[in-house]
């Protein structure tokens, strides 16, 4: 019916944001790495950056990755990307950085270099400058029960899931609701998205 269509769309196409997961990657403000800073190893994994223990990540090792921006959710400062191994947050590293390359686009391949910063649950970049950029394709979402994405503390990954909506709401352009499956929900977040919750009520 039109509802699952809309859903398998929105769902397939977006980041699946869920609450105290995707959403909790987000630390303090990260200065530039010093000059002593390891250059000649750096890491080149998205997964290896990821899953640093914090001490290792608070050392700001250098990070150079190439791959697909899979969501830039509305109101932060930084984007999702997915280099094939897992997806990882990225955050400008200053605002000068920001500034240089911002915005990025879902769907664009790059390539940048950065620093490694602990986060709340997983390492992030900090990003001092893109490389290179260019048109890509976004990858192929894994299909994944809300349950699994809960029970995995997937964080950052783009997937794809499927359930009924709960609780539509339409902010600016973002859209939120609930989204339950065998008796499971998990919230989440649309940004740039629009939808009249009128229609489907």
């Amino acid at each position: 019916d039109p509802m699952n269509s809309l859903l398998h769309q929105c769902i397939r196409m977006s980041f699946v944001s869920l609450v105290g997961l995707a959403t909790c990657s987000i630390v303090t403000e990260v200065e530039a790495a010093n000059d002593e800073a390891q250059t000649d190893n750096p890491i080149v994994s998205a997964a290896a950056a990821k899953h640093l223990p914090k001490e290792e990540a608070e050392r700001k090792l250098v990070v150079e990755l190439r791959g697909v921006v899979t969501c830039v959710p509305q109101g932060w400062k930084g984007f999702f990307l997915d280099d094939g191994s897992t997806g990882i947050y990225c955050e400008p590293q200053s605002l000068a950085a920001e500034k240089s390359f911002w915005p990025v686009q879902v769907g664009e391949l790059i390539q940048l270099r950065g620093v490694t910063a602990p986060g709340h649950r997983n390492s992030f970049v900090s990003v001092s400058d893109l490389v290179s950029r260019e048109t890509g394709v976004l990858p192929d979402p894994p299909l994944k029960t809300i349950q699994q994405v809960i029970t995995e503390a997937i964080d950052a990954d783009f997937v794809r899931v499927r359930g009924h909506i709960v609780g539509l709401i339409n902010i600016a352009g973002q859209m939120e609701y609930g989204l339950l499956a065998d008796g499971v929900e998990a919230h989440v977040v649309h940004s740039g998205f629009r939808i009249d919750p009128k229609v489907y009520d």
